[in-house]
């Protein structure tokens, strides 16, 4: 059987004109990018209407319950779900800071304001899944990474994401009793059988543990990344931190300054951003990695630094305590693993004059404008000479560490967690092939990193349809 990506069969080359071909070229970059306000599913945990819809007597400690799905096409002839992606946990303050800054002149916005809030970010992140899940067909069909049809196929998901609104994430994270938190992800669970169906394949993202889809499993079973123990996946967050430096490797060339000499600027230290400065070690044992967490995480950070200064003991490594303060470090990589949103114009106006590369594991790093990254604030950057790895690249390794486990739920040859693990840390090797030569095409062409990728997600997304005579509307 032919791979599905292989488009030269049906279309012809890619590179030779071909007017379906152009097309279907023509018509995805709208399908991929536009928000798809109809395939939003809400619960307000505050309605008691709503409540009693998943048969819930009592609201858990959550205000409200989003689930996005952007584009069902990949996963549309699967039985296993259509869409996949995580669910992630935010806190009130986070929207309504968002919020304030359209409305510098409110003070306070309703539940209703907070929920609309919710639902554009997870139609956003959805979005950005789909360019994920493209990224990584792309990657097992085009990149020397040598998988069966088998596989995949199970990589064939469209991009869907939850968001869970709290009110306080550290009321979630530190003082909810394991009772009150399993009633969130139960409930949880009951939206997306009742309201969502195949459409979407919930997992783990920031703020969610194999723990809590163990829960959300009993009441849908459209769940990925439940407890190893109970036949998931796991934690993705080593494999997640492995596609990030990856993704570093592919970049470095374009730093000039020794490698004893190096510097490393490092935005939140998690469980992705703590092993990616162990790997930026292991390469550059004597660089000078300079670290930020939230106020409420610095004892973390500093925990951190005491393990790395260690394993390390000729590298430089620095916390500083104002998270702000990250952006101006005098360093020749700045590598985003929290927050997301952060390359705003007027953080381009705090970063150090030396950062040449930005590349880490956050998501949506750029302000969105029309369903994609505002092209005028990606100009910005590359007009000061930064170059930003596009975060569906960078983060990668998160869902091909699901995919990897998907499959084997699917049928595919049964493998002990660490050969499970092993694999897809050695599929993800295919990032830093694909950043390779997606650099050398827009330094041809003269374009940003951002763009060629744009091109090449909606070329991926033509040429699959094209080869599974779905027709683009």
């Amino acid at each position: 059987m032919n791979s599905p990506l292989d488009a030269r069969n049906v279309q012809g080359d890619p590179h030779v004109a071909n007017p379906g071909r152009e097309s279907l070229l023509q018509s995805a970059p709208e399908r991929l990018l536009a928000p798809p306000s109809a395939d939003v599913f809400v619960t307000n945990l505050a309605d008691q209407a709503q409540l009693a819809e998943l048969g819930l007597a009592e609201q858990p400690k959550a205000l409200a319950i989003i689930t996005a799905v952007h584009d069902t096409t990949l996963g549309e002839k699967n039985d296993y779900g259509k869409t996949l992606g995580g669910t992630r946990v935010m806190e009130r303050r986070e929207l309504t800071d968002i919020l304030s800054k359209d409305h510098p002149k409110k003070s306070e916005f309703s539940d209703e304001e907070v929920i609309e809030e919710g639902k554009r970010i997870a139609q956003e992140l959805a979005c950005d899944m789909t360019r994920k899940w493209l990224t990584l067909f792309r990657i097992l069909s085009d990149n020397g990474v040598h998988v069966s049809e088998e596989e995949k196929r199970a990589a064939m998901m469209g991009g869907g994401k939850s968001v869970i609104i709290v009110e306080s994430l550290e009321e979630y994270k530190n003082n909810l009793t394991l009772d009150e938190r399993e009633a969130i992800y139960r409930a949880h669970g009951r939206h997306l059988a009742v309201k969502v169906g195949d459409k979407h394949i919930t997992a783990v993202d920031m703020g969610t543990t194999g723990a809590d889809m163990d829960v959300v499993i009993e009441e849908t079973p459209y769940v990925a990344c439940q407890s190893i123990d109970k036949g998931g996946t796991g934690n993705p967050s080593p494999t997640t931190a492995k596609g990030v430096w990856h993704a570093t490797e592919a970049i470095m060339p374009l730093i000039e300054t020794p490698e004893d000499q190096l510097s490393f600027s490092i935005q939140g230290v998690g469980q992705v951003g703590s092993r990616l400065a162990a790997h930026v070690l292991s390469r550059y044992p004597k660089a000078t990695i300079t670290i930020s967490e939230k106020p409420e995480a610095l004892d973390h950070a500093r925990h951190v630094a005491k393990n790395l200064r260690v394993e390390f003991p000729e590298a430089n490594i620095h916390v500083i305590d104002d998270p702000e303060a990250i952006y101006g470090v005098d360093a020749d990589v700045f590598m985003p693993c929290a927050q997301a949103n952060i390359l705003t114009p007027e953080t381009l106006e705090k970063l150090g004059d030396r950062v040449k590369v930005v590349v880490g594991a956050a998501n949506d790093i750029y302000p969105v404008k029309g369903g994609k990254p505002d092209p005028d604030v990606v100009n910005q950057y590359s007009d000061r000479g930064v170059t930003v790895v596009p975060a569906p690249l960078a983060n990668l390794g998160g869902i091909l560490h699901v995919s990897s486990g998907w499959w084997a739920q699917l049928g595919g040859p049964e493998m002990s967690d660490d050969m499970r693990d092993i694999r897809a840390q050695h599929l993800v090797k295919g990032v830093k092939a694909l950043i390779e030569q997606l650099l050398s095409q827009a330094q041809e062409k003269g374009i940003t990193l951002e763009k060629q990728f744009d091109e090449m997600v909606a070329q991926t997304y033509a040429r699959f349809c094209a080869s599974e005579g779905i027709e683009l509307s």
